[in-house]
């Protein structure tokens, strides 16, 4: 939709979440609005760097279906799954796709299971990349420690099984993955990239390595292995962040305090 600057009536907000500037899902819906209204609009990208007192971007969402089960119920549950009460369970929750970097994830995880024998891996997910996992797995000589689960259509119900999820992708926006993983009080260990950044404040509430920087993201792995005190704590603040920051009521409360300066000035 081709506007000339004087036609145009609003300008759209969007908070720049990777290097390809893809808009989120929720303002693309509201450029959907705008077309049906006909309304004239334009798109402007902001970054932290050039946002200014004239910009408000407004916090996303996350509705948490978060499942508080029993110690025995967790053990039970994890034992079914093949899983022994002094192993440590890792998870990827993300589609099969060169972006998600599963691949590297395989490589660091060799190097976390040599120095932790107990560690295990799950995968969440499909996508067209699953049979090379696959075979990258067995050629690494780790299928005996590593799960392909395909999807699973009740993932809370599955977070409180895992110790650590990881998270390695080259790009990523918010992902409800994460927000999920956050939700659930684990502790996260993500690429800094996008819109992660936005939710995981590295040693606050996860740990962040910059992209493609396997040794640093395998070291934060074994970090929190050999440190359970440092996971609970990450883990906890993550929860307390979406509870707190990325409620629905919260954004209710900024969406009205926005309208009400508006309205008022």
């Amino acid at each position: 939709m081709t506007k000339t600057a004087d036609a145009i009536k609003y300008s759209i907000v969007v908070p720049v979440l990777d290097e390809q500037e893809n808009i989120p899902p929720l303002y693309v819906k509201l450029t959907e609005v705008m077309d049906a209204l006909g309304e004239p609009y334009e798109i402007v990208f902001v970054d932290d760097g050039s946002r200014d007192q004239s910009f408000r971007v407004l916090s996303d969402i996350f509705e948490s279906d978060r499942r508080v089960i029993t110690v025995e119920e967790r053990r039970q549950r994890r034992r079914e799954r093949g899983v022994t009460d002094n192993e440590i369970v890792l998870a990827n929750i993300a589609r099969f796709y060169p972006e998600k970097a599963q691949d590297a994830l395989l490589h660091s995880f060799r190097e976390i299971s040599a120095r932790h024998p107990e560690a295990r891996l799950w995968f969440l997910g499909v996508g067209p990349l699953e049979q090379d996992l696959r075979r990258l797995s067995t050629a690494l000589g780790l299928d005996d420690r590593v799960s392909f689960l395909g999807f699973v259509e009740d993932v809370p119900g599955i977070l409180p099984l895992i110790d650590i999820q990881v998270h390695p992708s080259h790009n990523e926006g918010v992902a409800l993955a994460v927000s999920g993983g956050m939700a659930a009080g684990l502790p996260i260990v993500a690429s800094d990239v996008g819109g992660l950044r936005e939710v995981l404040k590295h040693g606050t509430t996860g740990l962040l390595v910059p992209p493609g920087d396997n040794r640093g993201f395998t070291q934060a792995v074994i970090d929190l292995i050999e440190r359970p005190d440092q996971a609970r704590r990450l883990g906890e603040a993550a929860r307390r962040f979406i509870e707190n920051e990325y409620s629905l009521a919260q954004a209710v409360g900024e969406v009205e305090r926005t309208y009400g300066e508006v309205l008022g000035r």
